[in-house]
């Protein structure tokens, strides 16, 4: 459970004693000396928030002292809005609540039985996926000596991957079939690797005319590939596709001589992929594979464990998540918590979990509307109140610094790497960014010059202008109230 509880609306009076309820990595009480009137501050966000960029669009802006939640500014607080990748503010703070800190996922290597005597499983062996999103080659290649280890040099059987741990609709509600090859929509299973994602390697021929060559990495047989692309031409005119519904990768157009390209593809079929590529590990390692690689479920019942496979803890987990913004991930945690407090990994149970405990912390959920995990969802709505809430709670929280430090640092790392640098916000925002079309999100927490801690929560949604330049409003914004306050 939170620790704490907070009203999106309606906030209880709170001692003067209590006050200094966060006091994280230096911040300080609040103190009034040298801050602008807040008439001064909103009459300059709201100048800010003129921009011609977001003309027409709408923005909801809520920022709070978030030792007692003295409101800074507020504009459209509660109207519903897209949050994009706010939305793993709320998947990262339930799944670091309801997991814990400490929770890892896991994947195992199973078998009816051990090796014989000459190192020979007579059946199947298993690739059991738990829900880890962050498995790569390296780590099944590892798997791969762990069998060599316990004497394996012959399967007589198939590699039979199961991702069922994730059953059902593998994308989230709302996402659309143009995208769903697109590398930062992959399939959300039980089993992946690579992020459920294929690199595209393309060069040009020898000579005009020639076609191209084509590789994969990882480099598995089973995925098809229609080369239709010839070599020539003065300009790269290169089109790697895969049609949402199938596994079959095109290349197509012209890539002239001497030139490379690449692209990241979200392969077809995760769970087979995931066995194939275990497959081609074991291969390597020495160890003999008669059967092929497919995917099925397949009851754990007495099956002797050839390997495990355990993932980061979910504290280093959340980095992974927060700071590329990475929606596989976000996707899983949901799932996870399905899986973990009713026995169902979908999404459905998982949101159920979250809505629940967020209902029990004072958030008003009848404002909130969370289709996916991940934000990538067109409907997604939060409010900025909702959002603020959320993180005020957090900051009030004994792992408050695991939720903290996962987020982006503006100017320094994640996606805020290259935004707000060399400003006084640089070092002193943790914020979350979201950007899906015609929405551009900013919500997290900032320290003022006098050491202050603040949560904030800017949504732009359907704005006229580029994403970019709603960034830029946002950083205005943000710095702006780092320096003044």
């Amino acid at each position: 459970m939170f620790t704490s509880t907070l009203h999106a609306r309606k906030r209880r009076p709170v001692l003067l004693a209590n006050l200094c309820v966060v006091a994280f990595a230096g911040i300080l009480c609040p103190s009034a000396a040298g801050a602008p009137a807040k008439s001064d501050i909103a009459a300059a966000i709201d100048k800010m928030l003129g921009a011609p960029a977001l003309e027409g669009g709408v923005t909801g802006v809520l920022v709070e002292r978030a030792s007692d939640g003295e409101v800074v500014y507020e504009r459209a607080a509660d109207t519903r809005l897209m949050p994009a990748s706010n939305r793993k503010l709320f998947s990262s703070a339930n799944g670091l609540v309801i997991l814990g800190k400490d929770f890892t996922f896991q994947t195992q290597v199973l078998s009816r039985a051990p090796a014989d005597s000459e190192g020979v499983i007579a059946g199947d062996v298993t690739l059991k996926g738990g829900g880890d999103s962050t498995i790569m080659p390296d780590d099944l290649t590892k798997m791969a000596d762990d069998l060599w280890a316990r004497g394996v040099r012959r399967i007589d059987g198939n590699i039979v991957g199961d991702g069922t741990a994730f059953p059902g609709q593998p994308y989230g509600m709302g996402w659309g079939w143009d995208y769903l090859s697109d590398d930062y929509a992959a399939q959300i299973w039980g089993l992946e690797v690579n992020r459920g994602v294929i690199t595209v390697h393309v060069s040009a021929g020898g000579g005009d005319g020639e076609p191209v060559k084509v590789s994969l990495d990882p480099g598995v047989d089973k995925i098809p590939i229609v080369n239709n692309a010839r070599t020539g031409g003065t300009a790269p005119a290169c089109v790697i596709t895969r049609d949402w519904n199938t596994s079959v990768i095109t290349v197509s157009g012209a890539l002239p001589k001497g030139e490379k390209t690449q692209t990241d593809i979200a392969v077809g079929d995760p769970i087979t992929y995931a066995a194939e590529v275990f497959r081609t590990a074991l291969i390597h390692r020495g160890i003999e594979v008669k059967g092929a690689a497919y995917a099925a479920a397949v009851a754990v019942g007495d099956k002797t464990v050839l390997a495990t496979r355990r993932s980061v803890p979910l504290d280093q987990y959340l980095k992974l998540m927060n700071k590329p913004s990475d929606n596989l991930l976000a996707e899983s945690i949901v799932r996870e918590i399905g899986q973990v407090k009713a026995g169902q990994g979908t999404y459905e149970a998982g949101y159920a979990e979250e809505r629940r405990l967020l209902e029990s912390e004072g958030i008003d959920i009848h404002l909130l509307q969370l289709a996916d995990g991940s934000g990538v969802s067109r409907r997604d709505y939060v409010t900025a109140h909702a959002v603020v809430g959320l993180l005020r709670v957090m900051a009030r929280r004994p792992d408050f610094s695991v939720y903290y430090d996962s987020l982006p640092v503006a100017g320094v790392d994640g996606t805020l790497r290259k935004r707000m640098k060399g400003t006084s916000a640089q070092g002193n925002v943790h914020a979350k960014t979201g950007t899906v079309g015609e929405v551009s999100c900013l919500s997290g927490y900032l320290t003022s010059k006098d050491k202050i801690l603040y949560t904030f929560s800017i949504l732009m949604n359907n704005f006229p202008g580029s994403a970019s330049e709603a960034q830029g409003v946002q950083n205005q914004i943000v710095t702006y109230l780092t320096d003044r306050l």
